[in-house]
């Protein structure tokens, strides 16, 4: 998809650092919109596993709801209970109720599965954080919920800001509800939230729009630049006084990869192969590429999805897990996904919480089984020159 996911939107600040409030109710309409229509078929389709990277953004960021890989309909799922092995278990434990943490609980698969999970995207959305993003261990993420607790909603996280918070907070809080039958359907929220649409104009709509085309041509072109300079910096050392203290420091944006500390009498200048400093004493500074192949695949993430085989998917899983890079636990929760694309999507969902080298390993593997459609990679080669900063000390005695 043109925008790839809304985990993307919202997550990568870096890329939008901005979203307008009225693209935000927009998106949560159109993602109840959609699975209510799912929910109002003859039998009713259950999603079971909606979660911010399985709703996909069009050129005009526009909500698809992608990846029913863990629907159920609901003529069969009512028929037989959870306990039943031929039924996959779906979903993402975030975004998962407690009712279904339990595999061996005789619960019938029903609607108010996917509005808990709408009810977390909801605070995603308007919060901009990852939820439970304090917690590691995902048995302490069910035990938390299993007691009650729910991401937070005080002022401090969701902003006084948001237009119609106390509206939007009690939808929230009842699509979250411990007890299923507490919570409102599709057609509810629907009702709650057409009104809050319809008090954004349609040029404030299309400006917030613009907006994000903007913010995501800028980081292109930047990364751009950034590929295009490396090849030509040259690792320099320059010399710094000692005694410098962190608010006289200065830096340089971290895309544009290039660290340099001045304090007064340091001249500077640039030339085609870098940038030399003079200074009487000081540390040695390597310039400094930082997440190169990270930021490719966040930009080539639907490409990725879409064309990445299942031997390679298979071969950077074994890779990554004979290097030490993925939790056996990641690694099973990719392997037993249903489909391709459901496994691709939880390899790259894992990418985003991971280390440069994580990424390195997937970007190898697609070169390595000529995925020519995904060309042109970053340079590699270039990006491990300049990956780390050393700084080295020298002192001199006077």
């Amino acid at each position: 998809m043109t925008n790839g996911s809304l985990n993307q939107l919202l997550h990568g600040k870096n890329v939008y650092p901005d979203i307008a409030w009225s693209l935000r109710f927009r998106v949560l309409y159109e993602i109840a919109l959609g699975v209510n229509y799912l929910h109002n078929m003859s039998p009713p389709l259950l999603h079971h596993d909606l979660k911010t990277q399985n709703i996909l953004l069009d050129s005009e960021f526009h909500v698809k709801i992608a990846d029913f890989g863990l629907s159920k309909w609901r003529m069969v799922s009512t028929s037989q209970s959870r306990g039943d092995k031929s039924l996959p278990e779906g979903g993402t434990i975030i975004y998962m109720p407690p009712e279904d943490y339990n595999p061996n609980q005789k619960t019938r698969a029903s609607i108010k599965h996917d509005i808990y999970s709408y009810a977390i995207i909801m605070w995603e959305v308007m919060s901009r954080k990852q939820p439970f993003e304090e917690v590691i261990n995902p048995l302490q993420i069910m035990y938390s919920v299993s007691q009650g607790q729910r991401p937070d909603t005080s002022e401090e996280t969701l902003s006084i800001d948001i237009p119609h918070r106390v509206l939007i907070v009690t939808l929230m809080a009842s699509g979250w509800a411990q007890n299923p039958d507490e919570r409102p359907s599709f057609s509810k929220c629907l009702i709650d939230l057409e009104p809050v649409l319809r008090t954004f104009d349609e040029i404030s709509m299309l400006e917030a729009v613009m907006l994000l085309k903007r913010d995501k041509s800028r980081y292109e072109s930047q990364c751009i630049r950034i590929s295009h300079k490396t090849s030509d910096v040259e690792l320099t050392s320059v010399n710094i006084p000692l005694n410098l203290s962190p608010q006289e420091c200065g830096s340089f944006d971290p895309n544009i990869a290039m660290l340099l500390v001045s304090k007064a009498n340091f001249e500077y200048k640039k030339h085609k192969k870098g940038i030399i400093g003079q200074a009487r004493k000081g540390f040695a500074v390597e310039s400094i590429q930082q997440d190169i192949a990270h930021q490719w695949i966040q930009i080539r993430r639907e490409d990725i999805v879409s064309q990445m085989t299942e031997a390679c998917l298979n071969q950077s899983l074994d890779a990554l897990l004979s290097r030490d890079l993925i939790m056996k636990e990641d690694y099973e929760l990719i392997s037993t996904k249903p489909t391709r694309t459901s496994k691709v999507r939880q390899l790259l969902d894992t990418t985003d919480s991971q280390g440069e080298e994580f990424a390195k390993v997937i970007i190898q593997k697609l070169k390595d089984n000529k995925q020519m459609g995904l060309q042109p990679y970053p340079d590699m080669s270039s990006a491990s020159k300049t990956a780390s900063l050393n700084l080295s000390y020298q002192y001199k005695a006077m």
